[in-house]
């Protein structure tokens, strides 16, 4: 009986949709989030991707932030933010993700601190960045001073469970 549903046919069929349902995924994650045309927010320079990269640096800055973006949202979108942050002394570092979905790539900010390990690293995340940097947090405590969460929480575990809230004027 089994020989009678499982034939070249049935497989052809699964197959293709197998396909399908992956190329349709693939699409999905490539429509992003419109970055918003507000000019009440200025920049004071082009924003522009160094090695998949949206970086803000600060001479001889001894703290820096990777920060996780959203699902489906650009580093651009978050260019204002590192902008203003950079300006109180702290280097910023936004990485573009794998398929624009952080959760994919959570291991990205290793790029970035361990070729700048000199530094005392935070790392946060907007939404979907904020679980991917808690992921992250947890397993690299020996390299992160600190998370910060926007609009996102980490999960359930043993080393972020009790949070530390910081508020600066």
């Amino acid at each position: 009986m089994i020989k009678k549903i499982v034939n070249k046919k049935t497989l052809l069929i699964l197959g293709c949709i197998v396909l399908i349902c992956l190329l349709s995924f693939f699409v999905w994650t490539q429509f992003t989030y419109k970055l918003i045309d507000d000019p009440t927010i200025v920049l004071d320079e082009e924003v522009q991707l160094e090695n998949d990269w949206l970086v803000y640096t600060v001479e001889d800055a001894t703290t820096g932030l990777i920060l996780y973006p959203g699902a489906k949202v650009l580093p651009e979108a978050y260019a204002y933010l590192a902008q203003e942050v950079s300006k109180q002394g702290i280097s910023v570092a936004i990485p573009t993700v794998t398929l624009n979905l952080p959760i994919v790539d959570q291991s990205k900010a290793a790029e970035f601190i361990d070729r700048n390990d000199e530094m005392e690293w935070f790392i946060g995340g907007h939404s979907m960045g904020g679980a991917a940097a808690a992921m992250y947090a947890d397993q690299h405590l020996d390299k992160v001073n600190g998370l910060i969460l926007l609009g996102a929480y980490a999960a359930d575990n043993d080393d972020l469970k009790t949070p530390i809230y910081l508020c600066y004027p």
